[in-house]
């Protein structure tokens, strides 16, 4: 699965966004960014991510929306948001909405890729069960 891995990424900074997408495809995954739900939804009538990378945008309410809709609609998908600067209320109201990982933002390429790899452990195990 590591090399056919599809990742969706959530991020309303083009440059942000643009590097996210380049780094993440380096390792042979496909990521294709867009830069809000809306744009995602669009995305997803004809494309299925193994793993969605959402930053938490303003207000922080529609991102949380956002990964629970996810969360429901692909229960086994693997979801990482990003935050600058969160507080404990706001990581642990991402993580009830659905989230696996949440990152702090600024997030070295580094750490990224090694959630990724390990979301992707997970996603093996599970289907192989």
């Amino acid at each position: 699965m590591s090399a056919n891995l599809c990742i969706a990424v959530v991020e309303d900074n083009e440059l942000l966004r643009e590097e996210m997408v380049s780094f993440l495809t380096r390792d042979q995954w496909q990521a294709h960014g867009v830069d809000c739900g809306e744009e995602l939804n669009r995305w997803l009538v004809s494309n299925t991510p193994d793993i969605a990378v959402v930053d938490i945008s303003r207000p922080a309410e529609a991102s949380y929306n956002l990964v629970s809709r996810l969360r429901a609609r692909l229960p086994k998908m693997g979801i990482v948001m990003l935050s600058h600067g969160a507080r404990h209320p706001e990581r642990a109201a991402g993580y009830k909405a659905g989230a696996d990982v949440y990152l702090t933002k600024p997030i070295a390429s580094e750490e990224l890729a090694a959630v990724v790899q390990n979301l992707t452990r997970r996603l093996m195990l599970d289907a192989a069960v």
